[in-house]
């Protein structure tokens, strides 16, 4: 997870982990605590903004 917040620097990496990746560790971390399933639902629609899906799930 630290690899994530680091954003890549000097570790060699091509790209900076994108901002929505961070949030959903930092969320899948929270949710993980009381509900895991929250964490999947979290991580889902990362993929969905990733994808281009970011309307569909938008609040």
């Amino acid at each position: 997870m630290r690899a994530d917040l680091g954003g890549g620097r000097g570790r060699g990496q091509a790209a900076p982990a994108p901002p929505h990746a961070t949030v959903s560790a930092r969320l899948d971390a929270r949710a993980g605590a009381g509900s895991a399933w929250k964490g999947d639902v979290m991580r889902a629609q990362a993929v969905m903004a990733v994808s281009g899906g970011e309307r569909e799930c938008a609040p």
